[in-house]
């Protein structure tokens, strides 16, 4: 299949997944605006950790924000997947609640579970039952845009928690400036890697080339470890494909036994996203490059641009991009995620879980939600 025919790309996208991809940038902007309004009501108060609830898509934004800022934040950021929350949360800490479609039940448990232990919340999404337990609760509501894919709001969904712990004096004033000045380049990365540019001109179509019909192990250090994890959900979602990730240096002390697997192996492509890093990284990444070479099919390095937090976004929006030429690569359109609409409906049909955590609600509120 071309890559260079901008009609066939978009005839097999049925969901826009390829312009929601390119708006990005412009959803960086764009969580400025929206977390005006509900900064307002968020007290300024010292925390002993923040808690940050979501699945999938929805929670790599506070993926992301925890990988770049934990060398600095001040408090302990522990990111949470799962219906519980850790035993030890209580009224001195603050719970952050991440679901874009606002009805994922693991985050709609945990929120409850806050309630009920009388922590402090901020809730993300573009509607659903998080919106209408937050307005029950009292909890500041940031309202999202609606109509994207999950995995395309990672804009908001990354910017937005950069925001509110400026705001809660967590995080330094100059890492929204960076925030900012990272749009430009980000801008442009998205035009580069835009179905409309032909494949010598765009690193994510000649990256999608480089691993079809692999298995992709994608690697990074520090904030692009989680840019590694990124890419591997989209991989999933998005291509269709299965894949793995890991981080440095942690990799080095078990998975690089692992690629001493039989020649009946899936080819595997070592993908390496990266930054500027310590000498002592870099130093530990090129040896372990050297080691690996000869154990996989291919090593791809990717690289963002310019430097700091825009290296790392401008990475994340080239692997974005090639993850939906992949799915072409691959006759699949990368909007649908059936598999995972096939399991949430099952789930719906056995359990009534969702309305027992609104009964508790209108219990803990005296009143019936709206």
């Amino acid at each position: 299949m071309a890559l260079d025919n901008p009609e066939e790309v978009l005839k097999m996208d049925s969901l826009g997944m390829f312009k929601a991809t390119e708006s990005f940038p412009s959803q960086i902007e764009g969580s400025f605006s929206i977390a005006e309004a509900a900064l307002s009501r968020v007290r300024k108060e010292k925390f002993d950790s923040i808690i940050g609830c979501g699945m999938g898509g929805s929670a790599m934004g506070l993926e992301l924000a925890k990988s770049w800022l934990q060398v600095e934040l001040g408090a302990p950021f522990v990111i949470v997947r799962d219906y519980r929350l850790p035993a030890h949360v209580g009224p001195n800490d603050l719970v952050i609640l991440a679901s874009y479609s606002g009805d994922t039940e693991e985050t709609l448990s945990c929120m409850v579970e806050a309630a009920k232990r009388r922590s402090p919340m901020v809730s993300i999404s573009a509607g659903g039952e998080i919106e209408r337990f937050s307005r029950a609760l009292g909890v500041p509501h940031f309202k999202l845009p609606g109509g994207l894919q999950p995995r395309t709001a990672l804009g908001y969904l990354f910017a937005l928690p950069v925001i509110l712990f400026e705001h809660l004096g967590l995080a330094d004033r100059r890492r929204l400036n960076e925030l900012l000045e990272s749009v430009p380049a980000l801008r442009t990365t998205a035009e580069k890697c835009s179905y409309r540019t032909p494949e010598p001109e765009n690193p994510a179509k000649r990256l999608a080339a480089k691993l079809v019909d692999s298995l992709p192990v994608v690697c990074g250090y520090g904030p692009f470890a989680a840019a590694a994890l990124r890419f591997k959900q989209q991989l999933n979602e998005n291509s269709k494909m299965l894949a793995k990730c890991e981080a440095f240096p942690e990799l080095d002390h078990n998975e690089i036994e692992g690629f001493n697997a039989d020649p009946d192996r899936a080819r595997a492509v070592l993908v390496l996203l990266q930054g500027d890093v310590e000498p002592q990284v870099a130093a530990r990444i090129e040896e372990t490059l050297k080691v690996l070479r000869g154990s996989v099919d291919d090593v791809v390095e990717v690289k963002g641009f310019g430097s700091g937090v825009a290296q790392l976004l401008t990475a994340i929006q080239v692997c974005d991009s090639a993850s939906l030429f992949l799915a072409f690569l691959r006759g699949k359109d990368p909007g649908p995620v059936n598999q995972i609409s096939k399991l949430k409906g099952a789930l719906t049909g056995r359990t009534d879980f969702t309305k027992r955590l609104e009964a508790e609600v209108e219990r803990l509120c005296g009143r019936a939600l709206a």
